[in-house]
């Protein structure tokens, strides 16, 4: 519920104290609006997080976004995807 109204905060909370596989999802969630408000770190800070390195890459090829506004971490990450 706490994620579909985008409280973060405590989604989160709920998430950490119920059921950790949930953390992701929030985590995902968070991603996607910082994405949206072109917060690009905080996006990518979000689903390092959640072990999806992989979302941002995604995020970054559909919106058309320069391969150089990757953060290393994402940098490193794509390249052993493609390699």
């Amino acid at each position: 519920m706490y994620v579909q109204i985008k409280d973060w905060d405590r989604a989160q909370r709920i998430a950490q104290a119920n059921d950790k596989a949930l953390l992701n999802d929030v985590l995902i969630g968070q991603a996607k609006q910082a994405f949206d408000n072109n917060d690009f770190p905080k996006a990518e800070s979000y689903l390092l997080q959640a072990q999806r390195p992989d979302l941002a890459v995604k995020l970054y090829k559909d919106n058309g976004i320069i391969f150089t506004r990757f953060s290393f971490k994402i940098f490193i990450v794509f390249f052993f995807i493609i390699i």
